[in-house]
C-alpha cells in the first residue's frame, strides 16, 4: 500500500508522497507545516492536542490514509551483535534473549528491528545490526496518529530513513551522514546497508543563520537566503563570510572528526573496529552553506558532498521535482520513509 512519508522534527512536520506511472516514479507532494516546538519530545506525545490537530489538518489537505513515520534516533538504542548460524525464523527470538545485555530495557518494554549484515566477524556466526525503541514511546506515536485518523503502517528510525534517501540502494559501503537540522544535528555511520552508529548534537543550522545575521547585519529572512545560496556574492565577500563562520563550522567539523575516529578505532565486542569512512554526505536545512562541503572535505581528508535526496527515487533526466535543492535537503527523512512503499526504484 503506497503510504506518505511523515517526518516530525523539533518544530515542523514534513510530508512526502510519490506516484508511479508508466514513466516511473515521480514526486507527488512535498509539504512542510509547523508544529508546536519540541512537541515530539514530550513524555505523552499522544496527548498533545496541538500536534494531533496539525496531523488532522494535513490529513484533510493531502487526503492521506496510510503513513510511514520516522522516529527520532536519540530515542533509540543501536547495537551490533553476533549470533550462531540459525534459521532466519529464529533470529528475532535470539536477539530478544540478548537485549538486556545491550540496552536498559526488558524485552517486554522494547520494540526492535534488525538487519542481517552481509559480512560477519567470525566464519561460524552471522552479524546483525539492531535498533531498539522503548515500546511505550512507539505506542504513543501509534495512538497519536490513529487519533488523527491516520494509519501508521511502518515506523523507521530517522537516521535509517535518511540513509535510504541519500545512499544508493544496494550500496554496502561505509559512509558518514551529517544531517544539519534547525536546532540539532544528527551524525550517523552507515555500513553494510545498516545504520550502526548515531549521535545527536545540540547544534543546528540556526547557529549558522545567526552568525550570518551578525556578520552581515541582515534580517533573519535575508540571512537564510544567503545561507541557502539565493543571494549572489562576490568571491571576496563569500570568502570573508565563510571565515566569519569558521568557529561555528569548525565546532561541527571537530565533532564529526571525533565520531569518525571513534568509529574507526573503537573495537566492538568481537574485537573488530569499524571500516574506514569512504565518503561524507551532508543533508538537512544547514547543509547547503556555500563552501561547507569543500571545507569538510579538505580539513577531514574525506570526500564530502551535499546529498542527492532523490537518488533512489528518479533520475533528473526522467523527472524534475518542483522543489529547490536547498529545500529538498530538509526532506531526506520523509523521502526515505515514503520510498519504502515502492518495491522497485530507479536509481540515478
Amino acid at each position: 500500500m503506497p503510504a506518505a512519508g511523515v517526518d516530525l522534527s523539533y518544530h515542523s512536520m514534513r510530508v512526502v508522497t510519490f506516484r508511479r506511472s508508466h514513466k516511473g516514479l515521480s514526486l507527488d507532494k512535498a509539504v512542510t507545516r509547523s508544529i508546536p516546538s519540541g512537541a515530539i519530545y514530550g513524555e505523552d506525545v499522544q496527548s498533545n492536542t496541538e500536534l494531533r490537530d496539525a496531523l488532522v489538518a494535513i490529513k484533510k489537505e493531502l487526503n492521506l490514509s496510510f503513513v510511514h513515520v520516522t522516529l527520532p534516533e536519540d530515542k533509540a538504542y543501536i547495537f551490533r551483535t553476533s549470533l550462531p548460524h540459525i534459521p532466519l525464523t529464529q533470529v528475532r527470538q535470539a536477539i530478544e534473549f540478548q537485549l538486556e545485555e545491550h540496552v536498559p530495557l526488558l524485552p517486554a518494554e522494547a520494540i526492535f528491528d534488525f538487519v542481517i549484515l552481509p559480512t560477519s566477524s567470525k566464519p561460524e556466526t552471522i552479524d546483525v545490526a539492531v535498533a531498539v525503541f522503548p515500546k511505550k514511546f512507539v505506542e504513543g506515536y501509534v495512538e497519536l496518529f490513529k487519533s488523527a485518523g491516520l494509519v501508521p503502517t511502518a515506523f523507521y528510525m530517522n537516521a535509517d530513513a535518511i540513509a535510504r534517501a541519500v545512499i544508493r540502494e544496494g550500496d554496502m559501503g561505509t559512509y558518514l551522514i551529517t544531517n544539519i537540522g534547525t536546532k540539532t544535528t544528527g551524525i550517523y555511520v552507515v555500513s553494510e546497508g545498516a545504520v550502526q552508529f548515531t549521535a545527536t548534537l545540540s547544534f543546528g543550522g540556526e547557529s549558522l543563520t545567526k552568525a550570518i545575521e551578525k556578520h552581515l547585519s541582515l534580517s533573519h529572512e535575508e540571512a537564510l537566503k544567503v545561507k541557502r545560496g539565493e543571494v549572489m556574492m562576490k568571491n571576496r565577500e563569500a570568502v570573508e563570510l565563510f571565515y566569519s563562520l569558521a568557529n561555528t563550522a569548525s565546532a561541527l567539523r571537530d565533532e564529526m572528526n571525533r565520531i569518525v575516529s571513534y568509529w574507526q578505532s573503537h573495537p566492538d565486542k568481537s574485537g573488530l573496529a569499524g571500516k574506514p569512512i569512504q565518503k561524507i554526505y551532508l543533508c538537512g536545512s544547514g547543509a547547503h552553506l556555500c563552501g561547507f562541503d569543500e571545507y569538510i572535505s579538505t580539513t577531514m581528508k574525506i570526500e564530502t558532498e551535499v546529498g542527492n535526496v532523490w537518488r533512489n527515487a528518479f533520475a533528473f533526466e526522467a523527472f524534475i521535482p518542483q522543489i529547490t535543492r536547498p529545500d529538498s535537503l530538509s526532506y531526506a527523512s520523509a523521502i526515505g520513509s515514503a520510498l519504502t512503499s515502492f518495491a522497485s526504484r530507479q536509481s540515478s
